[in-house]
């Protein structure tokens, strides 16, 4: 198995065991009346779902995402960003730091 379907499958086990922590205290909600024993139940649910998801970070290399399908960048969009980036500093950042330098020294 590629590291690429490794990760995709992380993703969707957390991605279950999340659906199913939340339907576990939906589920305590609607048959437990709000008390005390329902917030340590809560809080039971809490830290079995937070100890997964340290597990599947250490062991597995989890990185916090559940969606394999959208990417971050387009190349399109990086080569925006960059053009953007190297077009907008430059010339008028030094303008900025002069003019910034002039008003701290006559102040």
């Amino acid at each position: 198995m590629s590291p690429y379907d490794v990760l995709k499958c992380v993703q969707h086990n957390v991605s279950d065991f999340k659906n199913k922590t939340i339907n576990a205290i939906a589920g305590l909600h609607a048959i437990e009346p709000v008390g005390e024993n329902f917030r340590n139940k809560v809080r039971d649910i809490v830290d079995d779902f937070q100890k997964r998801v340290v597990k599947e970070v250490k062991k597995n290399g989890w990185d916090g995402k559940d969606d394999t399908v959208k990417l971050q960048w387009s190349f399109a969009g990086a080569l925006l960003y960059a053009v953007t980036v190297v077009t907008t500093i430059g010339k008028s950042q030094q303008h900025y730091t002069f003019q910034l330098l002039a008003f701290t020294e006559s102040s």
